[in-house]
């Protein structure tokens, strides 16, 4: 609910398994997130930061709490992401959502880039032709996924910077995480029928196997 009110959600529809959204495109609540976040940019020495739509498992269904996206540019497709630098941001989009992503975002903060046709790599270079710092979230990306963006940006003076996510320390009603101890959310284990093996038996063989990763055979 915080989240639906702090993008001035006008109301829900919803159709079978799908829900959808009808935002405002609120321009004022839009200002204050980015100049916040324009805020932590200047004090982290950075010059812009990536926010995916993925979490941390690289899933399309998130959680309310990773629904950084949507809060911070109002676009509500299940695909995506924004790159926001001081001067300028772009919503990165496929083909599904070209009209979706200009009804929602708002178009005095946000630019719409179409993805992949402008790869991120080539928008940076231009964005930043003198150079810069781009800050990530490393649990929401692949490994791979910022290999490959380094890769892109080789030759040019735009570095890449692992950082905590820029967006939750300015998100202040974000929800809590779906599962943990405030939550009092339970783990249940599967049955020997099922799982084929006692779970003890899975972790002492794991144990074995990869002797220097850490493996709790207390829990559950």
């Amino acid at each position: 609910a915080g989240l639906l009110a702090s993008r001035g959600v006008s109301h829900l529809v919803c159709s079978g398994t799908c829900l959808f959204l009808f935002f405002f495109n609120d321009t004022a609540t839009t200002e204050t997130y980015t100049l916040s976040l324009h805020d932590v940019f200047r004090s982290d020495g950075l010059d812009g930061f990536l926010v995916p739509r993925s979490d941390a498992h690289q899933g399309e269904n998130v959680a309310a709490r990773d629904e950084r996206l949507c809060w911070l540019t109002s676009f509500t497709g299940s695909a995506g992401f924004c790159a926001a630098l001081l001067d300028r941001a772009g919503v990165f989009i496929d083909g599904r959502y070209r009209v979706q992503v200009v009804r929602e975002i708002a178009a005095d903060h946000f630019s719409a880039v179409h993805w992949p046709e402008v790869s991120l790599a080539d928008w940076l270079r231009e964005a930043l032709a003198a150079g810069g710092t781009i800050g990530f979230d490393p649990w929401l990306h692949t490994a791979k996924e910022i290999e490959k963006l380094r890769e892109d940006l080789a030759g040019s003076a735009i570095e890449m910077r692992a950082t905590d996510n820029l967006v939750d320390r300015i998100w202040e009603d974000q929800p809590p995480p779906p599962i943990g101890k405030d939550r009092k959310s339970v783990v249940y284990g599967t049955s020997v029928d099922l799982g084929g093996r006692r779970l003890i038996k899975k972790k002492i063989k794991k144990k074995k196997k990869y002797p220097s990763r850490p493996t709790s055979l207390y829990y559950p």
